[in-house]
């Protein structure tokens, strides 16, 4: 089994209950056809590149899931069919990496980070060292 995403395209006159009834049944037609929803993101309303079906705007959601990848054209072809939807994609999902030069950074500078030993106290007679404060020169 693999895990796939679905970007949708949602028409944007639909009212809160019934964008969440459009989504509800494309998790549906998914678990129908053997898969399991494992995340549902929304994008919100967006502007349309170009018309879709006399559209110009259209609400975009991410759904990522996971199913075998025989029963992917099956389940394009039934979600093609549901009226509310006005374009979906599906690929192969690639979780986001976290950049590893970030992660190297913070962990190596937690543990590397020096700790500074106080000045020593001046002894009698010596001159006193000089600042390291560039506007006292």
């Amino acid at each position: 089994m693999g895990t796939y995403e679905i970007v949708v395209v949602l028409r944007a006159d639909l009212d809160e209950e019934g964008l969440g009834a459009a989504l509800d049944a494309i998790r549906q037609r998914i678990t129908d056809h053997g898969g399991s929803v494992t995340g549902v993101d929304r994008w919100g309303k967006r502007k349309l590149a170009y018309p879709i079906k006399k559209h110009r705007d259209g609400f975009y959601a991410l759904i990522v899931f996971g199913i075998d990848a025989a029963r992917i054209p099956a389940l394009r072809q039934t979600l093609g069919l549901q009226e509310d939807l006005l374009r979906l994609t599906v690929s192969k999902h690639h979780p986001k990496p976290e950049p590893a030069a970030a992660a190297h950074a913070s962990a190596s500078a937690t543990a590397a980070t020096p700790v500074a030993a106080p000045p020593a106290p001046p002894v009698e007679g010596t001159p006193p060292a000089p600042s390291a404060d560039p506007s006292h020169v």
